[in-house]
């Protein structure tokens, strides 16, 4: 029995931290730059040989309205370009709109003085889709997030990383749910394996650690484990 509850500890852990992934934020603070109508727009950064396109009106000097914006740049050796297509107020994203960057990613939904802010979704260049709350361009709040490896989390999140409650399921059936920081079961929570065995009780960033509860078929064990090694098994009923 220890043997085998062993064995499936070992696979909790194994999940890699899915969340540590390569996005960013996908509107920084920056600095204004003229279209080629001479009309004033907010930039998220710097960009070597900028030519600034604007489609909609220009108010009191700044882009407003509705319309479509474009950057040309030169980056890494070639001509790129990023798109914006949506509501713009007082020269910046404002409303609803459509961001599609250089290295593919994408994001759709609401913004807030330049920022992604309030509901959307967005698809990052390393293959995560998250869908749900923004704040200040970071995923923020009650969320879905979708990692090329398969897994699926949903929960809250604070500037991009999961935190708080939230449940995880991954690719082979295993799912988690229960307590996170900083990214990793963390706190209270269940891990159940897709044929049915489960470990309840205390996680130690990925590690279980603590008394709990263990299943194994129609076996239910009180364990105890020390930073993911199994120390004790508490009874058979």
């Amino acid at each position: 029995m220890r043997t085998l509850l062993w064995t499936f500890v070992f696979m909790l852990w194994s999940h890699e931290a899915a969340w540590a992934s390569s996005w960013t934020p996908l509107v920084k603070e920056g600095h204004w730059v003229k279209t080629t109508r001479d009309c004033e727009v907010w930039r998220g950064k710097k960009s070597p040989n900028l030519v600034a396109t604007w489609s909609g009106w220009c108010d009191d000097g700044k882009v407003n309205g509705s319309g479509v914006l474009t950057y040309e740049y030169d980056e890494d050796g070639k001509r790129v370009t990023s798109r914006y297509e949506g509501e713009m107020l007082g020269g910046k994203p404002n409303g609803r709109g459509e961001l599609v960057k250089p290295n593919g990613t994408r994001y759709e939904g609401e913004f807030r003085d330049g920022w992604t802010h309030g509901h959307g979704v967005a698809v990052y260049e390393s293959g995560e889709r998250y869908e749900g709350q923004f704040a200040d361009g970071f995923p923020h709040g009650h969320g879905i997030m979708t990692y090329p490896t398969g897994d699926r989390h949903e929960g809250k999140f604070i500037d991009g990383i999961p935190q708080g409650h939230g449940s995880v399921v991954y690719p082979n059936g295993d799912r988690y749910e229960g307590e996170f920081s900083d990214g990793a079961p963390h706190g209270n929570g269940k891990y159940i394996w897709q044929r049915g065995n489960s470990f309840e009780g205390e996680f130690f960033y990925g590690l279980p650690h603590g008394i709990g509860q263990c299943r194994n078929g129609s076996k239910s064990l009180g364990c105890e484990f020390l930073y993911g090694d199994l120390t004790a098994l508490r009874g058979d009923h």
